[in-house]
């Protein structure tokens, strides 16, 4: 048979006695023990929701769980919960707790409560009273607390302060020192929920030597092995540790054998009265001295061994701190196990996205990583990483009575876990080095995937550069192709302006020197006849509209009096009486659109020498404008039905080196007012130009 222990930390001094009871039990009755331990440890996922990494793996036969070590709920909370279920329906058995459904093995705490209380207040007449409790739901704690408040609600003249904490001693020494530094009175007892507790509350006590605190009395409860080596002696109220472990597992082996055990089992409580309670208790005198002395050498061996051990921690410690790779992590942890000289001892990582860089192989569910492997104290060598079916391994390679099992990382994210065989006296020891590989695999695990982030990062920026050199190179071409744009607008404009004064040097003003001419000859004459006034005046008419029409041309009036619309309208109008080239002109917007004088202005030149172009060069006998609008997008389109151009990428070279200035200036305009300007032609179809320019209703 098998079965699973869990429990927190097996170096307490409570869970170790429990665990204790429970592995010379299980001896006896042939029982093999699997103590799994964990810090995150809760009993609603580790039974209801199942610790399913490796509960499911292990081909077990039964729970055995410390409920009063790993829950700090109430009863109600459990029943709530339906604790009874778990997804292979193995038999449970609770240490600590009573659990609707599940034998428990419960601690009679009330009677004993009640002797202390009455020992302080009637033998030492005590009546100031200080409760340092444990966590507030939590049943032992709660149930002490009653107690205590019962007696004390029940003597007159006593007081009573609580304050709570979690059980530890560091949490008590410091819940202690702030409670002296905010209270002037100073308790004559202070009364602890457990012996840790008062260990840490006497500790702070020391430091106050030559204060009223010093003479406080201090109570605890467990009785746990320190207990009695403190200075002075702790007068506490001792449980039966290994024997509640004993009466666990002997519920379990009943049920897993078909049978039905008690619901509950009851272990006593004794009162012990030492020295710390006020009490002048002497020592028995009838010690032998060779016993004294055989007890003080234990003692001291143990220090002098427990020294060693820390010592060899702490240089464990040390190494992994500068731990980056596999084969360093493993050599270190060989030598670890060396030095403690253990005899089973492997270590598995379950797969993850980080820890990749530990394990090289692919794991599917059920399987796991063993990064390290000794057995009967011969090493295996693991290398990268061997991929291990689980269930096979606790089937077959667990064969000790006795072997611990410690959780590495969160219940629902577990990293991996170590499991070994050791003496009761190396587990705390074990417990810190469990600790130190669980914060160094953490860390590699944060590294590796601050690594891959860091490539991943790398060729973003690489891809990033490269699409910016591919963006500058492109910037730099569209800047020298504007530049040249813009190089021969200006020879256009240059070209326009001397046209104009050509035109005005070669027309107009030889037809204004006529007149002046024909003036002169008049003032010689005696007699003017109306026919020399009618001449006159038709040639001064004539040189008059040939004015207006340049005038025109270079500013159409219509655009700055009637608007787009009508200039557009004006411009296709005077094309077809130009030419006679039907003009089929289409304004389909309907909303009010407001342009501005550059987009008006840009607009109307780039339909004037689109039209101009076709007239001269496409040999068209019909043209298209159509102005619509489609969200906020004004869309022009001016087609026609000539000979077309040739834009195929053959040509396409040529095409640039000829292009025309008017093109160019059409683009140039266009850009100018952020319009997109596109150009489609085919030769024998025609041609069309569409403009798309941003606009405001």
């Amino acid at each position: 048979m098998r079965i699973v222990f869990y429990l927190t930390d097996i170096s307490n001094q409570y869970q170790m006695g429990i665990y204790q009871g429970v592995a010379r039990i299980a001896e006896k009755l042939n029982i093999q023990v699997l103590c799994i331990q964990g810090k995150s440890l809760d009993i609603h996922q580790i039974i209801q929701k199942d610790d399913m990494t490796l509960l499911n793996s292990i081909p077990a036969d039964g729970i055995l769980f410390m409920s009063a070590a790993i829950a700090s709920i109430s009863e109600i909370d459990f029943d709530k919960e339906n604790f009874r279920r778990n997804k292979k329906n193995l038999p449970c058995v609770s240490i600590g707790y009573r659990i609707p459904g599940i034998p428990s093995v419960l601690v009679s705490t009330k009677d004993s409560m009640q002797k202390l209380m009455d020992h302080l207040l009637i033998e030492h007449n005590y009546h100031n009273f200080l409760f340092v409790s444990g966590p507030e739901k939590h049943n032992d704690s709660r149930i002490r607390e009653l107690v205590v408040k019962g007696c004390i609600k029940n003597t007159t003249g006593t007081t009573l302060d609580i304050i709570r904490g979690d059980w530890f001693e560091q949490t008590a020494n410091e819940l202690i020192k702030q409670y002296a530094e905010k209270h002037s009175q100073v308790p004559d007892a202070i009364i602890c929920a457990n012996d840790n507790t008062a260990l840490g509350v006497m500790r702070y006590l020391h430091t106050m030597s030559g204060t009223p605190w010093e003479k406080c009395a201090v109570t605890g409860f467990d009785d746990i092995p320190p207990a009695s080596l403190t200075i002075p002696p702790l007068t506490t109220i001792g449980q039966k540790l290994e024997l509640m472990g004993e009466n666990g597992i002997k519920l379990l082996y009943e049920l897993m054998n078909g049978q039905k055990p008690e619901q509950t089992v009851y272990i006593d409580t004794k009162l012990i009265i030492r020295n710390s309670c006020g009490c002048d208790v002497k020592g028995t005198g009838d010690t032998d001295a060779s016993v004294q002395y055989k007890e003080y050498h234990d003692l001291y061996l143990q220090k002098m061994k427990s020294e060693e051990m820390l010592s060899i921690v702490k240089t464990f410690a040390e190494e992994l701190a500068a731990v980056d790779d596999l084969k360093k992590f493993q050599i270190y942890l060989k030598n670890f196990v060396d030095k403690i000289n253990l005899e089973d001892f492997n270590l598995f990582l379950f797969a993850s996205e980080n820890n990749k860089h530990l394990i090289n192989e692919e794991l599917p569910p059920g399987y796991a990583g063993m990064i390290y492997s000794r057995k009967n104290y011969k090493d295996f060598d693991c290398g990268t990483g061997i991929k291990v079916n689980l269930s096979d391994f606790f089937s077959k390679e667990c064969n000790k009575k006795v072997m611990c099992i410690t959780r590495l990382g969160e219940l629902e994210n577990m990293t991996g876990f170590v499991i070994y065989t050791a003496p009761d006296s190396l587990q705390p020891h074990i417990c810190s080095a469990c600790s130190f590989l669980e914060n160094t695999i953490m860390r590699i695990e944060i590294l590796n995937s601050e690594k891959t982030r860091a490539l991943e990062l790398e060729n973003q920026v690489r891809l990033r550069t490269r699409d910016l050199q591919k963006s500058n190179n492109k910037l730099k071409k569209e800047a020298k192709k504007r530049m040249a744009v813009e190089a021969e607008v200006l020879k256009i404009s240059e070209l326009e302006r001397l046209r104009f004064s050509m035109d005005l040097h070669d027309d107009i003003c030889q037809r204004l020197a006529g007149i002046s001419m024909y003036s002169k000859s008049l003032q010689h004459s005696d007699q003017i006849n109306k026919e020399s006034v009618v001449e006159l005046t038709s040639m001064i008419e004539d040189t008059l509209s040939r004015t207006r029409a340049y005038a025109h041309n270079f500013f159409p009036l219509e655009l700055d009096t009637l608007g787009l619309r009508e200039a557009l309208e004006s411009l296709c109008v005077g094309i077809e009486n130009q030419t006679g080239c039907a003009c089929i002109y289409t304004w389909k917007i309907k909303t009010n659109i407001v342009f501005s004088i550059a987009q008006k202005m840009n607009i109307y030149r780039i339909m004037q020498e689109a039209m101009q172009n076709i007239i001269k060069h496409a040999k068209a006998t019909v043209i298209k404008l159509d102005v619509s609008k489609k969200d906020n997008i004004v869309i022009i389109v001016l087609k026609d039905n000539g000979i077309g151009i040739n834009i195929s990428a053959k040509s396409k070279k040529t095409d640039e080196k000829n292009k025309g200035l008017g093109l160019r200036s059409m683009e140039y305009r266009a850009h100018q007012i952020g319009a997109e300007y596109r150009l489609f032609s085919k030769l024998g179809e025609g041609t069309s130009i569409m403009l798309k320019i941003p606009v405001k209703e």
